[in-house]
């Protein structure tokens, strides 16, 4: 229950909302009681309560004109479609995350190539992929020294019942 916390920040009159959940349990807890006090719909999202298909279907007009930021994907690629159909016919329900789905899917693929490369040796894959260029179903992405990624993200808008690229 984040009432009591609403209700304070409802009454300092804030100019936007920040909605940072860490699951969409949590997120859809937050916008029925933002809903239900008649709290003028979110300006930011996160990415666990902006693209994800059960909170669009259950708060979609609440959340009309918030945006979100998260990894770019291209919905309608080959590649994507074909895992989606693949998860959809072995467990019987639509991917609910799909930039955690799909990045998980590339994270395992990378980290495959890299042992299949160099072994099973940290800091030889380390190394690998500080070197390495991976396409996948979220781009072209590549590491830099640290291994970080160096990949891009996109801003999304819901407009319509739709998360809209920008």
């Amino acid at each position: 229950d984040v009432k009591t916390q609403l209700t304070k920040l409802k009454e300092v009159g804030v100019d936007g909302w920040l909605i940072n959940p860490q699951t969409p349990v949590k997120a859809d807890l937050i916008l029925k009681q933002m809903n239900e006090m008649n709290i003028e719909g979110p300006s930011l999202l996160n990415d666990v309560a902006g693209v994800s298909v059960e909170i669009l279907a259950d708060h979609g007009d609440y959340l009309e004109g918030s945006y979100t930021a998260t990894v770019y994907i291209d919905t309608e690629s080959d590649d994507v479609l074909q895992v989606q159909n693949g998860y959809f016919e072995l467990y019987g329900e639509e991917m609910n995350f799909l930039a955690y789905d799909v990045t998980a899917y590339d994270a395992v693929h990378i980290l495959a190539e890299a042992i299949e490369a160099v072994g099973n040796d940290a800091a030889a894959v380390n190394e690998y992929l500080s070197t390495m260029s991976y396409s996948g179903l979220t781009g072209t992405m590549s590491f830099d020294e640290n291994g970080d990624p160096l990949t891009g993200h996109a801003i999304f808008k819901i407009e319509g019942g739709e998360i809209v690229v920008q």
